[in-house]
């Protein structure tokens, strides 16, 4: 009988070999972070991150005014920080005409107010001239089931609205694939006046006023779980040539053909079709009163038709829209993860 150690311990060749692989991912993602960040809007009540889809409210409660009592010092500044949550999403974008305070007569803020449950992101304790303080910050999602879209469909289907069309419900379970490629939109180009403005339900449209995408062309299972488009900021440029490191790859190659190891990752011998991971295609200008929907050529918009059909990129939401990061928003590497370790 074969030892314990002798069956789960691998052997050396096999460790150095998935160490490797395990090098080829990291300098891969390090590669990937240096091109995008994810947006944040951010104002005096908090920030809207609108890659990650998350509402985020910050409030202070001061000590001296609360007996002092930290207790209710952090109280003070949870109710500030859930009120300034909802102010954040009263102010959103739904499309481009329209700001969630004004979605069918500003009641849905109010009902959106009384369902809303943040959950607790950091407690700081800090000081200025006033005093002592602490600054509570708590978060709420846009998307998920918790998430201010879904309710926003809810409202949709109980009280239709001639202007917005429903989304497309699922007949069957949702499959994505999981290395499926992304639309990556680059707007950051665009002059001032011109900037995309993020919302909800933004539109993809061409000059003949075609519309590619929108509310009423996505799959809702997929728009509940992670909205319709990510805003990002940084340069897409090099995402198309991007390439996964060639010298690692023939490392990994020589080593996987000394060895054995049979590996469709490492050994070119065998050849898979890769599909490309970004698809970047260029934003010609905006549109809409509040500059929320993205014009594209009509080439492209022909383009991006025919790879729906095959991949239903556009059907699953898989889009991507980079910004430029001087309209409020912050490139946000200190309060915000990878992007890409973060996309579905």
């Amino acid at each position: 009988m074969k030892r314990l150690v002798d069956i789960f311990v691998p052997e050396p060749r096999v460790v150095i070999f998935l160490l490797l692989m395990l090098l080829l991912g990291v300098e891969i993602s390090l590669a990937a972070n240096a091109y995008l960040a994810p947006y944040l809007e951010s104002s005096e009540l908090g920030w809207i991150d609108w890659q990650k889809g998350e509402i985020y409210g910050v409030g202070h409660g001061y000590l001296d005014i609360n007996n002092p009592s930290p207790f209710k010092a952090k109280r003070a500044a949870r109710v500030t920080a859930h009120s300034n949550i909802v102010k954040l999403a009263a102010a959103l974008k739904l499309d481009d005409q329209r700001t969630l305070d004004s979605f069918q007569g500003g009641n849905f803020v109010i009902q959106y107010q009384g369902f809303l449950r943040p959950r607790p992101h950091a407690t700081h304790l800090k000081a200025d001239q006033k005093g002592s303080y602490y600054e509570v910050i708590e978060v709420a999602p846009l998307h998920g089931i918790e998430g201010v879209t879904l309710k926003i469909l809810n409202q949709l289907k109980a009280n239709p609205d001639k202007k917005i069309r429903p989304p497309q419900r699922p007949v069957h379970p949702v499959r994505e694939e999981p290395d499926g490629p992304w639309l990556v939109l680059d707007a950051s180009h665009l002059a001032a006046a011109d900037r995309v403005n993020p919302a909800i339900f933004p539109k993809i449209v061409t000059p003949s006023g075609s519309v590619l995408y929108d509310l009423g062309t996505v799959n809702e299972e997929i728009f509940v779980k992670r909205g319709m488009v990510h805003y990002v900021v940084g340069d897409p440029g090099n995402l198309q040539s991007r390439k996964a490191h060639p010298h690692l790859q023939r490392i990994l190659s020589k080593v996987a053909n000394l060895w054995g190891i049979s590996s469709a990752h490492a050994d070119p011998q065998i050849k898979r079709k890769r599909r490309q991971k970004y698809i970047v295609k260029n934003v010609e200008n905006t549109r809409g009163l509040a500059k929320t929907n993205l014009l594209v050529s009509e080439r492209d918009a022909k383009e991006l038709k025919a790879e729906d059909a095959s991949s239903k990129i556009l059907k699953n939401c898989r889009v991507i829209v980079v910004v430029t990061s001087s309209i409020g928003g912050i490139e946000s590497s200190l309060r915000s993860g990878s992007l890409w370790a973060s996309l579905p």
